[in-house]
This record gives structure tokens, sequence and C-alpha cells, in this order.
């Protein structure tokens, strides 16, 4: 699968027509982010995993379907350019962060984080950072080369998970 716009282009038509299938292509990894990183973490428990877990999941599952970092930022880039593109990832970053919240609120709660009910103001104050920390990891995989995935998610373990 191409890396980039202009490859994907040649192959495949405009900004529009490639973005489209590859945020839908992404967004397909499964129902919501917490269902997906409890099956590939193979855990029979029922237990909502760290959230340091959760970038993890969103980051092998890009690696997973040969989508490069680079390519993420090439749509991002035509999405700030574009409102009609926009709007396409914009579907996307709702569903990821609708899923994100729902996600992070029950982990608030096992964790002992928040109690039941403060769990989802909780959740909706950390979830801009928790994206942003995902969108951090994916530019700076594409950017630097000697970007360390293991040393960025023990970061975010310590960020949000120590007591």
């Amino acid at each position: 699968r191409g890396g980039d716009l202009g490859e994907a282009h040649h192959q495949h038509g405009t900004d529009r027509e490639v973005g489209g299938d590859e945020a839908v292509r992404v967004r397909e990894v499964g129902p919501e982010p917490s269902e997906v990183v409890l099956a590939e973490t193979g855990r029979a428990d029922d237990r909502v995993h760290a959230p340091s877990e959760l970038v993890r999941q969103v980051l092998d599952t890009l690696d997973h379907e040969h989508v490069p970092p680079a390519l993420i930022l090439q749509l991002w880039s035509t999405a700030a350019a574009d409102p009609d593109f926009r709007a396409i990832t914009s579907r996307v970053f709702e569903a990821l962060r609708e899923g994100f919240a729902r996600y992070l609120t029950r982990w608030a709660v096992e964790s002992g984080h928040a109690s039941a009910d403060e769990a989802p103001r909780w959740a909706e104050r950390v979830l801009p950072a928790v994206i942003a920390l995902g969108q951090g990891a994916i530019s700076q995989a594409a950017l630097l080369p000697d970007f360390e995935r293991e040393r960025y998610l023990d970061g975010i373990r310590v960020l949000l998970e120590s007591p």
C-alpha cells in the first residue's frame, strides 16, 4: 500500500477520494476502541486496560493496516485546508472521541481514579489530552527518525496512570 498521498492519488484519485477511503478504513478497526483493546490484548477478563494501552492499540492498528504516520499527517493537512474533507475527518474524530470517552469513563471507575458519578466528567476533562497524545505519537513517528514508541507510551503511563 502506498505511503503518501502522491502515490495514492496516482492509484486512486483526489485527496477527498483517497482521504475518505483511508478515514473509513482506519475507523473500521472495530466497534469501539475499548473492544479493540480488549480483543487485541488477548485478555480473558473484561477489565478495561489503561489509557496508554488505548494509544498503543491505535498505533498498532495503523501499523497492522499499513497506514504510515506520514499519510495520516497528509490527511490532516488536507483536512485543515479543505472544508469538505474536514467534514469527513471530523466524523472520524467524533466517533473516536465518543468511543474514547466511554473507554476512559469505565477505566476511571475500575482503576479508582474517579467515582461512578465523577467518571464521565473526568473522562471529558482528559479526553482532549488523550487524543492529543495519540496525535503526538503519530506526528512524532512521522517526523522523528529516532522516535521511541515505548518511551512515548511510558510517558503516557506516567502522566495518566500514576497515583
